[in-house]
C-alpha cells in the first residue's frame, strides 16, 4: 500500500521502501509537529512558515509568553493547515526542574474527515 507522504524522521520499510503516512489522521499529525518545531525562515522559499517553539525554551516562561506561543500557534495553523482546527493548547512548564524542557498538547479537528487528534510534544 502506498502512503500520502514520507514519514519522519526518514527510515527504511521493506514494503514502501520508506516508511510513509498511510492515514490523514497521522500525516496531519505529522504536519502540526513539523509546523512547532521549524523556525521561521528555515524552509526554502516560505520563509515565514513555522513557530520555532525551541527558541522559548530559555524565555521566562509567564501568561505573556505562553499567549504569544498560542496565538503564534492559531495564525501558523490558520495559515498553513486550513485543514486543522486547534480545540485546545495546554502547556506544561517543565524550567521549575531546571530542565529547561517546554511542553505542549494541542487537541484539534481535521475537519476534512471530522476526526480528532492531540499532539504532544517536548522540547
Amino acid at each position: 500500500m502506498s502512503g500520502l507522504s514520507v514519514k519522519l524522521p526518514l527510515s527504511k520499510n521493506r514494503q514502501d521502501g520508506y516508511g510513509t503516512n498511510k492515514s490523514t489522521q497521522s500525516m496531519a499529525a505529522q504536519n502540526l509537529k513539523m509546523l512547532l518545531l521549524t523556525n521561521p525562515g528555515e524552509r526554502m522559499m516560505v520563509p515565514d512558515f513555522g513557530i520555532g517553539i525551541k527558541k522559548y525554551i530559555f524565555e521566562v516562561m509567564n501568561r505573556d509568553t505562553y499567549v504569544e506561543i498560542e496565538a503564534k500557534i492559531h495564525e501558523q495553523v490558520k495559515k498553513y493547515l486550513p485543514y486543522i482546527l486547534i480545540t485546545n493548547i495546554r502547556f506544561k512548564d517543565y524550567n521549575a526542574a531546571s530542565s529547561n524542557t517546554l511542553g505542549i498538547r494541542i487537541s484539534y479537528i481535521i475537519t476534512t474527515i471530522k476526526a480528532t487528534g492531540t499532539l504532544s510534544v517536548a522540547v
